[in-house]
């Protein structure tokens, strides 16, 4: 993203290690037996795959391919 130019790329990166942190939450708390794949889990999880994939990272994707990355 540096590379590219991508203004928000900082914002970006940081969505990336807010969503990496929660992830690495939950996998602990599953291991430990404290929660499973809930019904608010798998929704945040599908919260994310349609909202940040399909808009955020498609932006990014546009940005990268107009200055021929």
């Amino acid at each position: 993203m540096n590379g590219a130019f991508y203004a928000d790329a900082r914002d970006h990166r940081g969505v990336h290690a807010h969503l990496t942190g929660q992830i690495q939450g939950l996998a602990q708390k599953v291991s430990q037996g404290e929660t499973t794949f809930t019904k608010p889990v798998l929704h945040f999880l599908e919260d994310w795959m349609l909202c940040h994939i399909q808009d955020e990272d498609m932006d990014l994707a546009r940005h990268l391919k107009a200055v021929g990355h």
